[in-house]
Parts: C-alpha cells; structure tokens; sequence
C-alpha cells in the first residue's frame, strides 16, 4: 500500500510540474509514459524513440492473464498522451527479454476505438513483426525491474486411470505449487514439488506419488541471437524423474507464421523416495525437432515433430490446435517402435483476467491449466502402465513464449484492443467516481 502511494504521489509531482504543461512535447518522451504504465503495475519498462516519428514501449506484463489483453491495456493507458506520434511499437517481454514487435498505427486506434467501432479481423490496426536489431541488450534506464521478484503459483494437478471391469476409473489428485524468481535478464530459477491428495492408482510404480516429491527445479536461461533467433539452457532436475541439461533453439519463418526448433535433454535418473535419493549418472539424450504451422484460417495450429523418448523409443508425432479465444483445444497422433498413442488437450483460462499486483513475494493461479489425456494401443491392452512417449519436461518450451502473440492469433482476435480500451475507460470512470463520492464525503464531514 506504502509503494502504491508512492507511486502516485511520483506521478501528480510529474504531471504537477511546470515544464509539463510549460512545453507540450515533454508528453512525446518515456517519462510519463514509463510513470502511467509503472503505476499500473507493468515492470521492465523502457521508452525507446525510432526514426519515422515511432515511439517503441517495453513492457513486461505479469498482471493480465492474455499478452494481447495487455497490450490492449497499454494502449489503452498511453494513447491521449501520444495523439501526435503515428505509430506506437509495443513490445511485450518474458524475464526482461523482448519477443516481439507489436506496430500499432495509431491513426487507426484512435479513429476506431474512442468512436466505440470494434476493428475487423482485416482492420490494419497492427502488424506482428519480429524484435528490431535496434534494441537495446540492457537498457540503463529500465523502470520498475521484476528481478528478485518471487511469485508462488499453486497449480492443480489430476489424472485419471482406466481400470478393470470392477474398478473401471483410478484417480489421482495433487497440488504442484511453484516458487519462481527472475535472475537476470532471461535467467529463472524455479522449484516445482507435488504433493499428493489423493491416489486410487495401484500401479507399483505410482507408489512414490503416495509422498511428495520434487518435480523440478532448475535454472533455466533465455537468449535472442542474430537473425530472430532464441535458444535456452537449462540445468537442474526435471519431470520426470530426471536431471540433468538441456537446451532448446527456435526460429520463425513467413512473416512469424512458420516455427522450426530443436530441444534436446541430457540426463540421468533422479527419485526421492523412502527417505533415499535414488539416482544414476547422466547416460540418456532425448530430443525432439519438431515444426509449427500458424495459420490464419480458423486460428488454428499444426505441429509436426520426430522425438526419441526417455524409454529410448522413437518416431514422429502430429499435433493440431485450435484457439477459442482464451481456450485451445486439439489433438495429438504419435507412433514409436514400441506402440501408438494419441490423445485430445485443451488448455483453459485458470485465473481472473486481472492477477494480482506483482510484489516482492506474490501468491497466485496459474495463468491457463493445460490437460490432456493419452491412450495407447498393445501396451495399454497387455501391459500396465503406459511406458511410451514419455518425453522429458525442462518447464522451459520455447513455443510458448509467443502464446496469445503468433500473427493468427493477433489478426483473429484483434477485438481484444477494444475490449481492453472498454476496460481502461470503464476502470477510469469508476475510480473517478470514489473518488468524487469521497471527496463529498469528506465536504459533509
């Protein structure tokens, strides 16, 4: 509550100031741009002037739940002061690192949106390009850095078993808090545990999830490399049952519309169970070079891969998705030597659109819950459990940091900026309203 009035107190001084209205163009620099936006509750805030009359905003949203709501939000927030600059480049953030160039004509926000007109999926409104050459790999002047931050993410976890005739349904419950913090730019450590609720699954090798256990916890780092290329490391114990390194490289092709990388995992055993660690040295790699598609038509996703798996099979494996607004659902074909699978997920808004203010230490939801459930053919019919396709999980997927950011999802769910300018404006009237309510009730007293 301290830093919140403080904030504000920062940010009447600026507007307060003389020079502010004494020499209009002071509203065409970053600072009260970088004071509207850190008042807020935007971090890793920088302003940065291009040629051609374009004005770059970096941003790091850890407070709405969808990037592009955000970066409506943003918008929303910047717009009057920036009436006179033609083009606005907003450019979200992950650990401080940009992903991406949203280019905004502002000429065509501000004909649309205060007139009330929700923009067409074919409005030129914004352009999704890739991160300029020109940014800055650390900036000086970053405003309201979230390193050292800690957020507590408790995160649900289910699976369900298909049993015998008698027993036809096993299920398993647990809850998977993570604890996870910015080291430097690009740089998280995280520590993941589960802990059991519930556990019908008879299987013997299910029995160590009677206890809790350390899921995962690494240090993982991301990096942007010439030509719109990122890679990861990571290093730690994985999910599952793992530790070990890793490392991941992607890049985008087609005006960001084509996906190509390739991850790879070298690692040993790693268990706690029965008051024993239980381990072996680092004697496996798996891999995956995999390839997505994002198409326009439908927003929709196809994804093709070829994976070797930590029971040492191998083969391809084809994925489609489709993107319901905040919802995605698809399905998922794969075959080793061993067996085929398949399978069908969806992945859900799990938290409020509007998290809590990010602090020093944060307690939260997780942003979206992703399930899925998987079947196989010989294995599962003669032999319990399932033992193939079972890749190793780093929590580092390179894919996902574009979430909500890939050009299909932008030019299709575009309504999303008059959404966020409705919610800014409405937000605006509201708290101008207590604080009218409470100006008379003081005036009474």
């Amino acid at each position: 509550m301290i830093f919140r009035v403080l904030r504000i107190f920062t940010l009447c001084l600026i507007l307060m100031h003389p020079h502010v209205w004494s020499n209009p163009s002071f509203f065409d620099n970053d600072s009260a741009v970088v004071a509207i936006l850190a008042e807020h509750g935007f971090e890793n805030i920088y302003v940065q002037n291009r040629a051609a009359n374009a004005m770059a905003i970096y941003y790091e949203n850890r407070l709405y739940r969808n990037e592009l709501f955000a970066s409506g939000v943003v918008a929303a927030l910047v717009h009057e002061l920036l009436k006179e600059t033609p083009r606005v480049i907003l450019v979200p953030c992950r650990r401080a690192l940009p992903i991406c160039e949203l280019d905004l004509d502002m000429q065509v926000y501000h004909a649309l949106l205060p007139a009330g007109k929700e923009p067409a999926p074919d409005t030129p409104l914004v352009r999704v390009n890739a991160v300029s050459e020109s940014t800055p790999f650390w900036p000086k002047n970053l405003q309201r850095p979230a390193i050292g931050k800690v957020d507590i993410i408790l995160y649900p976890s289910f699976s369900v078993h298909l049993g015998n005739y008698d027993d036809r349904f096993k299920l398993f419950f647990a809850l998977m808090p993570v604890v996870s913090t910015s080291l430097w730019k690009g740089a998280a450590f995280y520590v993941e545990a589960a802990i059991p609720i519930y556990n019908d699954v008879n299987y013997h090798y299910f029995r160590f999830k009677d206890y809790p256990q350390l899921s995962k916890a690494a240090v993982s780092q991301i990096m942007r490399l010439p030509f719109d290329v990122v890679a990861s490391l990571s290093a730690g114990a994985f999910n599952p049952n793992r530790w070990g390194i890793a490392g991941e490289v992607n890049k985008l092709f087609f005006n960001r519309h084509l996906s190509v990388g390739y991850n790879f995992e070298h690692t040993g055993f790693l268990l706690y169970y029965d008051g024993l660690w239980n381990y072996s040295k680092m004697d496996m790699t798996t891999s995956k070079l995999y390839t997505w598609y994002y198409s326009d038509f439908l927003d929709c996703q196809f994804g093709v891969s070829y994976n070797r798996y930590v029971m040492r099979d191998s083969g391809p494996m084809f994925e489609f998705s489709r993107n319901f607004r905040d919802t995605s659902v698809g399905f998922f074909f794969g075959a080793t030597e061993v067996d085929k699978f398949g399978g069908f997920m969806i992945n859900f808004p799990f938290s409020p659109q509007k998290q809590p203010t990010p602090r020093i230490v944060r307690v939260t939801l997780p942003r979206y819950y992703e399930y899925s459930y998987r079947a196989t053919n010989v294995v599962y019919t003669q032999h319990a459990p399932i033992q193939t396709g079972i890749s190793v999980y780093t929590g580092t997927k390179l894919p996902y940091l574009y979430q909500n950011l890939t050009p299909n999802f932008v030019k299709n769910n575009i309504r999303v900026y008059k959404e966020a300018f409705d919610y800014i404006t409405l937000t605006t009237e509201r708290r101008d309203e207590d604080e009218n309510l409470l100006h008379k009730l003081k005036e009474k007293k």
